[in-house]
């Protein structure tokens, strides 16, 4: 969606909206269309338009093999319900994205459905379940930004040790292909 990307919003709606309203005898790209265009429209807070591309694209996932797919139409789709107040329906979406996500080990899909639950949680008024899940969710989170902080870290060093390892390859070949003075025939 370079049109989005540039910043050019409508352009991309009205470009989704006419691919999700043509002829096409692909079902994929129409979902694809719905789901980006639930999404857009969940960022715009156009709850009741995100709610419509929503559901439907939640439905056609069912029958598509691609679970991340399904995982995030399902997100788009309770995301709209939340917006709306329909935090009882959202919540019971959230914890089927959860254990699709867990299932599926989709770490942080799986993470982000516990804060989105915790979230929910406190919408109703439940504050029991909301600390359990926010609790979850925090401790999981340090987790997932331990685990990348230590790749991050070891990345670097093989980075390091392989730029130092090419530094004195390339002083030894300098080195060795100096010829000393001493050793210069001199032109007398």
């Amino acid at each position: 969606m370079v049109y989005g990307e540039d910043g050019n919003f409508d352009e991309a709606e009205k470009l989704l909206i006419e691919l999700y309203n043509s002829d096409s005898k692909n079902k994929f790209y129409k979902a694809v269309a719905a789901n980006t265009l639930s999404f857009i429209y969940n960022n715009g807070e156009q709850y009741k338009k995100a709610l419509k591309y929503g559901k439907e694209v939640a439905e056609f996932s069912k029958t598509f093999p691609d679970m991340r797919f399904r995982v995030e139409a399902l997100t788009n789709y309770s995301n709209a319900l939340k917006g709306l107040g329909k935090n009882v329906k959202a919540g019971k979406i959230m914890k089927e994205i959860y254990l699709l996500a867990k299932k599926n080990k989709f770490t942080i899909k799986m993470n982000n459905a516990i804060g989105n639950l915790a979230l929910n949680y406190e919408a109703l008024g439940d504050y029991k379940s909301a600390y359990k899940y926010y609790k979850d969710f925090a401790e999981r989170r340090d987790s997932l930004l331990n685990e990348s902080t230590i790749a991050k870290i070891n990345e670097l060093q093989i980075k390091y040790e392989t730029e130092k390892k090419d530094r004195d390859r390339k002083s030894t070949r300098l080195n060795s292909s100096h010829i000393p003075l001493s050793r210069m025939p001199s032109s007398a």
